[in-house]
């Protein structure tokens, strides 16, 4: 009977000695994980400061003043002057385009162009509807009438 106590204390020993051992590792690695925590936070802290220096240099600095200087008026009339030669240009429509309105003339619907002609049925849609406001009244987009 002794040898079965002296056994079940040996046993319950073991069990607290490992559960000790158990505990001591957590400590360790918990300890470890402190310690990268407080370097990341202290990191963070150093970060915030200088930010909040940029942000105070900022706020110092005095706005920039609008220039004097004769640019703005050159540069509004070369963008005028650009302006006016593309409008007085004769304006051409793309040859696919040209193609997808006569096309729509002839009654084709717009999946049947954009497969053709390698463009999207959306945008045969729209070049058919432009061309038909685009026409004279009683005209379609090959210059026919509309019940030819």
């Amino acid at each position: 009977m002794l040898l079965i106590m002296v056994g079940a204390l040996l046993g319950m020993n073991t069990v607290l000695a490992l559960g000790l051992v158990l505990l001591w590792r957590a400590q360790q690695r918990l300890k470890a994980e402190n310690g990268t925590l407080r370097q990341e936070v202290e990191h963070a802290h150093q970060r915030i400061g200088e930010l909040s220096e940029q942000v105070a240099d900022l706020v110092a600095r005095p706005a920039p003043q609008a220039s004097s200087s004769p640019e703005p008026v050159v540069a509004e009339r070369e963008i005028k002057n650009r302006l006016e030669t593309v409008q007085n240009q004769p304006k051409q429509m793309p040859d696919r385009y040209k193609a997808a309105v006569n096309m729509a003339g002839t009654g084709m619907d717009s999946e049947q162009i954009a497969e053709m002609l390698g463009l999207s049925s959306h945008e045969t849609q729209q070049l058919a509807a432009l061309a038909q406001i685009s026409q004279p009244l009683g005209q379609d987009a090959s210059g026919q009438g509309w019940d030819h």
